[in-house]
């Protein structure tokens, strides 16, 4: 009989293995023993966590992912389905952010920037991790930084000024969309009832550059 789930690790995240054959509610089960069983070994890593082996609703992807923040210390800050990258906290509400098909429209660092280190990309950037004081992001399209900006972040290259910039934090950073530029630094919240801190969202609205909360949504 094949196993209810299946787990691999690959360089920046995790792949569960689903068995399509049985009940979503023995598979979260299962979820939940192996991951609370393997605490240790997982750490407390911010892991891409991407799901094959059968189609789940947006309810039984939250579950999923719910399943794995309870019963151990890893944080699943992005969801990889077939050909897309979602923000994991999107999961059940009615917009998303995502980028299509990544390989083709966002280049992706699965890690933090080194000390002056500099980043760029043709499409859009996703960087799993932190941009240090003296690295630099720049990206043609949108950007997302999992982690803490703090150097320079540029998006909206040539893509204008539809682009955005998604961030874990923001701090004393030099942040550009488009031709328009400002130094951020911005003190994250908590949410109630979690330890974990919002998304914070920069967009420009009337010309000038405007943060709000990821949760709220994009414009």
């Amino acid at each position: 009989m094949a196993e209810d789930v299946m787990i691999k690790s690959y360089s920046h995240g995790i792949l569960l293995v689903l068995n399509p054959d049985r009940p979503i509610e023995e598979v979260l089960t299962t979820i939940c023993r192996k991951f609370a069983q393997g605490r240790e070994f997982f750490g407390s890593a911010d892991l891409v966590l991407s799901i094959e082996g059968r189609e789940l609703s947006d309810e039984e992807t939250d579950a999923v992912v719910q399943a794995i923040e309870l019963n151990s210390d890893v944080h699943i800050s992005l969801l990889s389905l077939k050909d897309k990258v979602w923000d994991a906290k999107a999961v059940g509400q009615k917009e998303r952010f995502f980028f299509e098909k990544t390989s083709e429209y966002a280049k992706i660092i699965p890690r933090s920037l080194g000390s002056q280190e500099k980043i760029v990309s043709d499409t859009g950037l996703l960087v799993l991790g932190d941009v240090p004081e003296d690295a630099t992001v720049q990206a043609n399209g949108n950007l997302v930084v999992t982690g803490v900006i703090r150097g320079h972040a540029h998006a909206g290259v040539t893509t204008g000024e539809s682009a955005y910039i998604v961030a874990g934090g923001i701090e004393d950073a030099d942040v550009t969309i488009y031709k328009t530029n400002e130094a951020f630094r911005i003190k994250k919240k908590k949410r109630l009832l979690s330890n974990e801190n919002e998304m914070i969202l920069v967009q420009l609205v009337d010309g000038q550059l405007s943060c709000k909360s990821y949760e709220q949504g994009i414009l």
